[in-house]
């Protein structure tokens, strides 16, 4: 771990200086946290502190940066949970779980209604489009229907809060979601490729999909039953690990009525 004290020289420079011998022994630890930070980052009300984690790992290394503002405004606090599996399939939902708590102000206890919460995502997405979401994009939790996400994507969300009347906003970001597109490559096969109606027994195969999700594959595996009026019905014949079905068939009936 490492930390400095970032102060704003002009509108184009930020200095950095040691955050100094109080955190010495905080930044010697071999946790992925630091604990009981707190009281050492409330002696400097006002300043802005940058840590850095290091992580190796085989002679490989690798780090992430955090900026830490200290102020006396009630800013909320914000958590937002990764989901998982952190890897998603894109035609699914995607449900995104915060949680904000509001602090007491001159105002009083904040309340649900007193909170303002907003999303942003890297690479963005458009929040403003409500047919992106299953769910409202003005509250701790948000659910991103299916399709919305790009397969081959790494995304990153925030939830960002603010009270009522405050200008500093409490935030926090998911790790990395990577988006994964459904199988591709494989083919279904029905034998034989004709039939009578209700005697013949159609043994229907699938095989050679591709999947980019190291998981097990599950195939559903039915036909669509044709009515008058253009209706049809799915019609679904197995479910699961298995890649080959038996069946007989039904006579469909046409819009003309012809079997």
């Amino acid at each position: 771990w490492s930390c400095v004290l970032l102060t704003r020289v002009s509108s184009s420079e930020v200095r950095e200086d040691p955050c100094g011998s109080a955190f010495d022994a905080k930044m010697a630890s071999t946790e992925p946290y630091l604990a009981d930070i707190g009281p050492l980052l409330a002696t400097n009300l006002g300043g802005r502190f940058r840590f850095t984690v290091t992580y190796g790992n085989r002679g490989k290394t690798a780090n992430a940066t955090s900026d830490v503002s200290m102020v006396t405004d009630p800013v909320p606090t914000v958590t937002l949970a990764t989901p998982n599996p952190a890897t998603v399939p894109s035609t699914t939902p995607l449900r995104l779980v915060g949680n904000v708590t509001g602090h007491v102000d001159f105002v009083g206890t904040a309340e649900e209604g007193d909170i303002a919460y907003r999303w942003i995502s890297e690479p963005p997405i458009d929040f403003a489009d409500a047919r992106n979401f299953l769910t409202p994009t003005n509250g701790p939790s948000l659910v991103i229907a299916g399709g919305v996400l790009q397969p081959k994507t790494s995304y990153a969300f925030t939830l960002l809060a603010k009270q009522r009347g405050v200008n500093l906003e409490g935030q926090a970001t998911t790790g990395a979601i990577v988006v994964v597109g459904p199988p591709s490559g494989g083919r279904l096969v029905a034998s034989p490729a004709s039939g009578a109606a209700l005697t013949t027994t159609f043994t229907v195969s699938t095989a050679a999909w591709v999947s980019p999700n190291p998981g097990a594959l599950r195939y559903t595996i039915g036909y669509v039953a044709r009515g008058f009026g253009r209706s049809t019905t799915d019609i679904v014949l197995s479910t699961g690990a298995a890649t080959t079905v038996a069946t007989t068939l039904p006579a469909n009936a046409t819009r003309d009525g012809v079997a």
